[in-house]
């Protein structure tokens, strides 16, 4: 489950209700599932993100219909994953009525997944992400993703998200390809 079955279990630890619901590709095992599903609801559902957001939300509203806890009094939904699943539920979310899921103040975060490749908290600016007005779409400004990894749903800029996910931006894989080149005497 990684990061976000530990952040789970410490959420659960400090004495409030979690209820997890991990999406998987078809024929992935989750790495920690049974761990997680002794101390707390875990519902394990299987997306295929290339099968877009209608799917994911019509298999989400039915895990919740299905819950024993109910969810409408949870103040805060915490999404974990790829941007792939990130994008999806922000579009999700948009055209559902929060208060029918969870509570009417309800925060929703997500991963943004910083990495930190200097080891300085943005010194190298590979984790850098922008982050835009919700009412405009307009990108507003730039934040250290490695100091801020869960960041308020409606100012995450996606599409910047993705193409940093895809390695649009990624010095480091660059650089070493420039630096085997060199050794092979092609630079």
């Amino acid at each position: 489950i990684g990061p976000g079955g530990l952040l789970a279990q410490a959420i659960h630890a400090a004495g409030f209700a979690v209820t997890v619901v991990v999406f998987l590709q078809p024929g992935q095992t989750p790495y920690g599932l049974t761990e997680l599903e002794n101390v707390m609801q875990v519902t394990v559902e299987q997306w295929s993100i290339e099968k877009g957001v209608a799917p994911l939300g019509a298999r989400l509203e039915k895990v919740i219909s299905k819950s024993t806890i109910d969810t409408r009094g949870y103040s805060s939904l915490i999404i974990q994953g790829r941007y792939q699943l990130v994008r999806a539920m922000k579009y999700w979310l948009q055209g559902v009525d929060m208060e029918r899921y969870f509570s009417k103040d309800a925060q929703v975060t997500a991963s943004v997944l910083g990495p930190m490749q200097c080891m300085l908290k943005g010194v190298c600016a590979q984790c850098l992400q922008w982050q835009v007005d919700p009412e405009t779409g307009q990108r507003t400004k730039a934040v250290y993703s490695c100091s801020w990894q869960q960041q308020p749903l409606d100012i995450i800029a996606i599409d910047h998200l993705e193409s940093r996910s895809n390695g649009v931006f990624n010095v480091v894989p660059t650089l070493n390809q420039l630096w085997l080149a060199r050794d092979k005497g092609i630079v």
